[in-house]
């Protein structure tokens, strides 16, 4: 943000309560920098559960449900709401497991997770998801290695005393069943 949203005053860089902020000379404006809220899902179908593959961001692979919260909603009616966008299925939150602060280049999130247990409705590919797929916590591992979705699932395994095995003894296949967009 280069100028002040409240009088168009160019921004300045200052120190403020020890860290760097733009802030506005003219009003007083500061730009707190705050962290966009993003709720995602480890939604649960059956002994399963669902990953999704992003038209935009296919590069990414494979990932939990999930997206930004939309003025208005609370974290749980965001991810309700992206829950059947991305995947067709109609949810209901068991629990909060974790929130975890994620930083970008030039944005900041407060990633929210949940765990959802899937009330209704058939899986298929949002608008926006090219495939979305069934699969074991332990398939799950495979396709989300080496990401933030990898460490999500190990907590969520280790609350539910869940056995799986570690990264390093995994095979290299990615089982599970898909559900592509063009499928109904």
């Amino acid at each position: 943000m280069k100028y002040c949203p409240e009088c168009a005053t160019p921004l300045n860089q200052e120190e403020i309560y020890s860290k760097l902020r733009m802030a506005c000379t003219n009003c007083g404006f500061i730009d707190w920098a705050n962290p966009a809220p993003v709720a995602a899902a480890i939604l649960r179908y059956g002994k399963q559960i669902v990953l999704v593959r992003n038209k935009r961001e296919d590069r990414r692979g494979w990932g939990l449900p999930g997206g930004f919260v939309e003025p208005g909603e609370n974290a749980e009616e965001g991810v309700l709401r992206e829950v059947l966008e991305e995947t067709g299925v109609k949810g209901r939150v068991n629990e909060v497991l974790m929130t975890h602060g994620v930083q970008r280049t030039k944005k900041s999130f407060l990633l929210i997770v949940f765990e959802v247990q899937r009330l209704d409705g058939e899986l298929k590919a949002g608008d926006e998801i090219a495939e979305v797929k069934l699969v074991s916590l332990r398939d799950a591992l495979k396709l989300v290695e080496g990401r933030l979705d990898e460490h999500i699932l190990s907590h969520w395994a280790a609350r539910r005393s869940i056995r799986f095995k570690p990264a390093a003894s995994r095979a290299a296949s990615t089982p599970g069943t898909n559900f592509r967009r063009d499928q109904t």
